[in-house]
């Protein structure tokens, strides 16, 4: 007998924000957001290297434990203009979208 899981297929999400707003305003601005953006919780944060780790508490078996990680990444581009991104290694993790479109939401007006 063969049984198969179905799960969502991988999508790559290589987007990079920008928004016209200085760095540390931006940053705020991720850990407003990723309150809304449920089910990711905030893990830990590193605001000198610009960092912040989300886990998103429902996933959908222990195959996917690996895969509820997602780093985002905040960097100044100049003195008003920062950039949102997600770090390479959690392009592909499932539900990421949820967390870019929440930081759309909150910073959306400052493109």
């Amino acid at each position: 007998m063969l049984t198969a899981c179905i799960h969502q297929p991988l999508v790559k999400h290589e987007e990079v924000l920008i928004y016209n707003r200085a760095y540390d305003y931006t940053y705020e601005g991720v850990l407003r957001a990723l309150d809304n953006a449920d089910p990711w919780q905030l893990g830990h944060t590193d605001k000198p290297r610009g960092m912040i780790v989300a886990y998103n508490t429902k996933y959908w078996d222990s195959l996917d434990a690996d895969k509820r990680t997602a780093v985002i990444l905040v960097k100044r581009v100049d003195r008003r203009k920062t950039s949102v991104e997600l770090s390479p290694e959690s392009q592909n993790v499932i539900g990421v979208a949820d967390i870019l479109k929440s930081i759309d939401q909150v910073l959306g007006t400052y493109k």
